[in-house]
C-alpha cells in the first residue's frame, strides 16, 4: 500500500485537502485573516497523519515555522491568535442513525508551547471533531496554498472556501444562499446589521477581493426577496456565479514538471531571490533541452541550489503564474 494512502486526508505539496465538513456543516464566528490561516495550517498537519498518529488528536509544531508561514513577525501575537482559536466554539450537527445531536466544542482544545524543544507548540483537538471528521474524511475540497495566500480579506477567504467546495472541477456554478445563511458562515449574525453595509462591505468587498488576487471568478448577479417553501420568511436570496477557466487550473506540481522536464525552453530560465541570480538548467547543459532530463536551478558558479531555496523561487514563479498567465508567459518568453 503506497504511503499517501495510509494518511487521513493525503496533503499535496503547496495544497490544502480541506474536509468539506469543515467547510459546510462547523458554523464559526468571524476570526482574523490570520487565525484562519493558522487552523487551516494545524488541520493539514493533522489531516496528513496515519490513523495510529491521528488518533492521539495532537500536532507538534514550531512557532518559527508559524511565524514564516503566516508572515508574523512577534511570538506574543502567536499566542493571541492561539487564544483566539481556543475560546471560538463551534457547533455541528452529528448523526447518529436517524437521531441527530448538536454538537458543541471548540476550534482547538488545548495548547502548550515548549520553550525548550525549539518553542514548539502542541496543539490538541476535541475528540468530537476529530471523530466527526474521520466520518466524512472521503469528501473534501482542494485548495491551492499559493492562490489562497493571496486572499487579504478575512471574509473573502471563508467564501473563497465555500464557492471553491460548490464548483470543484466544473467550469461554471450557480449557488444561491439566503441573507441568514451567508450571515452563518460568516459569523456576522449580530454584525453589519445594516444591509447595504453587509452587501458592500462584506459580500461585495470579499467577491473583489477573490476576483482580484484568483483564478477563481465569481460575480453576484441578483438580490431579491422570495417568498417560497424554503425561504417563507422572505429571507434575501443571493444569487451567485461562480467561473474557472479549466484550461489555466495547473496545480503546483503539474506547473513545476511543466518547467522543469516537460517543454523545451529556448533558454534558461532567470531568477533573482536576494543576492543571488538562480537559472533553470541543466547541471549539463548540452542536456538542457531535453524533455527526459530534469532541470534544475544552478546558481551562478554552476552548482545545484538548496531545495529549501528551490522552493522559494518555485513558490514565487507560481504565484505569479496564478495571477497572470499570460503576463508570465511573455515575461518568460516561454513557448507553451
Amino acid at each position: 500500500m503506497r504511503k499517501k494512502q495510509n494518511k487521513i486526508i493525503f496533503q499535496e505539496e503547496n495544497k490544502f485537502n480541506k474536509p468539506n465538513i469543515l467547510i459546510h456543516i462547523v458554523n464559526q464566528r468571524s476570526l482574523s485573516l490570520k487565525s484562519k490561516r493558522i487552523y487551516n495550517i494545524f488541520l493539514r498537519h493533522l489531516l496528513d497523519q496515519n490513523e495510529e498518529a491521528y488518533s492521539t488528536r495532537f500536532i507538534e509544531i514550531t512557532i518559527s515555522h508559524l511565524l514564516k508561514e503566516l508572515g508574523v513577525e512577534h511570538r506574543a501575537e502567536m499566542e493571541e491568535l492561539l487564544n483566539e482559536l481556543q475560546t471560538q466554539v463551534i457547533s455541528f450537527d452529528h448523526k447518529i442513525k436517524e437521531s441527530v445531536k448538536v454538537v458543541s466544542t471548540q476550534l482547538i482544545q488545548d495548547y502548550y508551547i515548549d520553550k525548550k524543544n525549539q518553542h514548539s507548540i502542541k496543539v490538541y483537538f476535541s475528540e468530537f471533531l476529530t471523530k466527526e471528521i474521520i466520518k466524512y474524511n472521503d469528501k473534501y475540497t482542494k485548495l491551492d496554498l499559493i492562490e489562497y495566500n493571496n486572499i487579504k480579506v478575512s471574509h473573502a477567504l471563508t467564501l473563497y472556501e465555500l464557492f471553491k467546495s460548490k464548483i470543484c472541477k466544473f467550469k461554471v456554478q450557480f449557488q444561491n444562499y439566503t441573507e441568514l445563511e451567508l450571515r452563518k458562515k460568516l459569523g456576522l449574525e449580530d454584525t453589519y446589521t445594516d444591509i447595504k453595509t453587509f452587501n458592500q462591505d462584506v459580500i461585495r468587498k470579499s467577491i473583489k477581493d477573490i476576483n482580484k488576487s484568483l483564478s477563481l471568478r465569481v460575480e453576484l448577479l441578483k438580490i431579491h426577496r422570495a417568498n417560497t417553501k424554503d425561504n417563507p420568511t422572505q429571507d434575501r436570496i443571493y444569487k451567485f456565479r461562480i467561473k474557472q477557466d479549466l484550461s489555466k487550473l495547473i496545480y503546483f506540481t503539474q506547473f513545476r514538471n511543466l518547467l522543469r522536464k516537460d517543454i523545451r525552453i529556448s533558454e534558461p530560465i532567470a531568477y533573482k531571490l536576494g543576492a543571488h541570480t538562480y537559472e533553470l538548467q541543466s547541471d549539463n547543459t548540452m542536456l538542457m533541452n531535453d524533455k527526459n532530463h530534469k532541470k534544475y536551478w544552478l546558481r551562478e558558479s554552476g552548482q545545484k541550489t538548496t531545495t529549501e531555496v528551490s522552493k522559494k523561487i518555485w513558490e514565487a514563479l507560481y504565484s505569479e503564474f496564478i495571477k497572470d498567465f499570460t503576463q508570465f508567459i511573455k515575461k518568460y518568453n516561454l513557448n507553451l
